[in-house]
């Protein structure tokens, strides 16, 4: 199993678990080539809920995996790499299948897939298994591989790595927390995450009996997509200033569910994740560089869950879960134990032949193109 952000170490987790109860030897390797990351710390392994022994783990060179992978003998490989990432090695091991036999192959989506939706999918889905967590793009994504006329991905859905309890939000009981999920680069001005900070503070001034937890998404130095030079961190930015009611949160964020009253981000995944167990979630505007990659303030205002900081004090004092919730269980399920036999069962007979490199590089530019027509269609 490999690694290289925070985003795919849920997948490795549960995948860890359910190989070494059935007594299957697991490699796990974490790629990084940031000589000044240390890794996978403990707060991430906190964070996250890993349990994997630190001594099975062996850090890794990107630029040394592709030869790690050949040289080993490895029944299954699970890739949590970016998609190009995913797509250069699955072209690679193509090109050394008539000289050795390949291990089945899977990946998944660690993340929302909106901006990128149709070069994401694209990208991976010449591997043997797909892991969703997005019922909605599963649906899809299988529609549109159907027919094309070669062999892809068996698309499987997975559901989300944190959603493995049940949810226990009870409208009736008094809840302490609002809980904020920071991103670390949506909005990446920093202009933009100044005024963010103000508005946190601001509602925090405004329900005094409620204790705000700012949940972090990665400390400088940690393993993780949405790092930036710099400190610039909603934590960061209003220290010094912090009220009585305001406090960071580096734990698991799903161990104390059942006392968050409301939660917000601006577009992170974890939006979806807290109101698909009930808890209300929305995404809070903000003006500026909300543009990049990672940035799904459209894809929530599509879902109606997008809210101004006035809004958002008005569903703090009359919290409902309703629609949040309803939206969330369209695109982020739960952790699906019954995938996980389809995951390493035998390869199929390919019924379809394998797609030619030039044809997978065609349709990797088509999908660029695809995408492009959607931003501008959204």
């Amino acid at each position: 199993m490999v690694y290289a952000a925070d985003s795919y170490v849920g997948f490795c987790q549960i995948l860890y678990e359910y190989l070494t109860l059935k007594g299957v030897a697991v490699s796990v390797l974490e790629v990084s080539d940031v000589q000044e990351s240390t890794g996978l710390t403990e707060r991430q392994r906190e964070k996250w809920g890993i349990t994997i022994p630190p001594g099975v783990i062996t850090r890794l060179r990107s630029d040394k995996l592709l030869d790690y992978i050949s040289a080993s003998s490895a029944d299954y490989l699970f890739l949590g790499l970016t998609g190009r990432a995913v797509f250069r090695i699955c072209k690679a091991l193509h090109h050394q299948k008539k000289n050795s036999q390949t291990p089945i192959i899977a990946t998944g989506f660690p993340g929302l897939q909106f901006r990128l939706m149709m070069e994401g999918v694209i990208l991976r889905c010449f591997v043997d298994r797909l892991l969703f967590t997005d019922p909605t793009l599963m649906k899809k994504s299988r529609a549109f591989l159907s027919l094309l006329p070669f062999r892809t991905a068996q698309c499987i859905l997975f559901g989300s790595p944190r959603l493995r309890a049940a949810p226990v939000y009870k409208r009736a009981r008094d809840r302490p927390y609002v809980v904020f999920f920071d991103q670390n680069v949506v909005p990446q001005e920093y202009e933009a995450r100044v005024r963010l900070a103000d508005s946190i503070l601001t509602l925090a001034a405004e329900f005094p009996e409620k204790i705000f937890l700012v949940v972090g998404r990665a400390n400088s130095g940690e393993m993780s997509y949405h790092s930036l030079a710099g400190d610039v961190s909603i934590e960061a930015l209003i220290a010094g200033r912090t009220p009585q009611n305001v406090a960071s949160f580096s734990g698991n964020w799903t161990d104390i569910q059942a006392d968050i009253h409301l939660s917000f981000s601006v577009s992170s995944t974890a939006i979806l994740e807290a109101a698909a167990l009930g808890i209300p979630s929305y995404s809070i505007v903000v003006e500026g560089d909300v543009n990049t990659r990672f940035s799904a303030q459209a894809f929530y205002r599509s879902l109606g869950l997008q809210r101004t900081q006035a809004e958002l004090a008005q569903e703090i004092r009359e919290p409902c879960s309703d629609m949040s919730t309803s939206a969330a269980r369209k695109h982020m399920a739960p952790f699906n134990k019954s995938s996980l036999p389809l995951l390493f069962s035998p390869a199929e007979t390919a019924s379809r032949p394998e797609a030619p490199i030039f044809v997978q590089n065609y349709l990797f530019r088509l999908s660029k193109i695809g995408d492009w027509i959607l931003s501008k269609l959204r």
